[in-house]
């Protein structure tokens, strides 16, 4: 016979389990959520002007650190791409932002797309950590950290696929010449996220 105290007992499993419930199916609603902005083809367009003005800056051979710079003057001296450009980082910002405190999720947008973040940070990170300096707050945080993540990521694949970790390759328009980020230079950025630019 059930006691007054294990039917108590009972109950309170019952709602910790209810309450579990529904707390992994609001995680998975943010995921989704998340995927869907992410795959946003609004979100996707404005990248691909990004990665063909980033190849277009410079000519093939030119150095990361030496492109960086010039596609920073060409984001700052163009108020469309300049657009592109922050839509961007405040997408991946708010997105890595929401998912921070996840408990199945926090690093979905690492696990999902770290080429993607890593690019980005090549190409416009020096106007992004410019933004940080004149900017009243430090926004940028979240994104930046969702960069380190990825490339967690990445060097976490390379060892179960035999230790190579890249090249990533940046495309622009078709036809035209791409950029690579060399496995040296992405485990260079493992250590120091700024390596490119030095």
């Amino acid at each position: 016979m059930f006691t007054t105290e294990w039917l108590v007992l009972l109950g309170s499993i019952g709602e910790f389990a209810i309450a579990g419930v529904i707390y992994y199916e609001l995680e998975e609603n943010r995921a989704s959520t998340f995927l869907a902005n992410v795959q946003n083809p609004d979100f996707l367009n404005d990248r691909r002007k990004l990665y063909e003005a980033y190849v277009a800056v410079a000519q093939p051979g030119t150095s990361l650190k030496a492109r960086a710079e010039a596609f920073k003057d060409k984001i700052e001296g163009n108020i469309d791409l300049r657009s592109s450009c922050d839509l961007q980082w405040i997408n991946i910002d708010r997105l890595q932002y929401d998912l921070r405190n996840s408990f199945f999720h926090s690093r979905l947008l690492a696990d999902w797309f770290p080429q993607v973040l890593v690019s980005l940070w090549v190409m416009t990170g020096l106007y992004v950590r410019d933004r940080q300096v004149t900017g009243p707050v430090d926004a940028h945080q979240y994104g930046i950290n969702a960069v380190k993540q990825s490339l967690q990521t990445l060097a976490s694949r390379a060892l179960k696929r035999g230790g190579r970790i890249g090249p990533i390759t940046i495309r622009g328009a078709p036809n035209s010449p791409s950029v690579e980020i060399p496995e040296e230079m992405l485990r260079a950025m493992c250590q120091d996220i700024d390596a490119p630019f030095k």
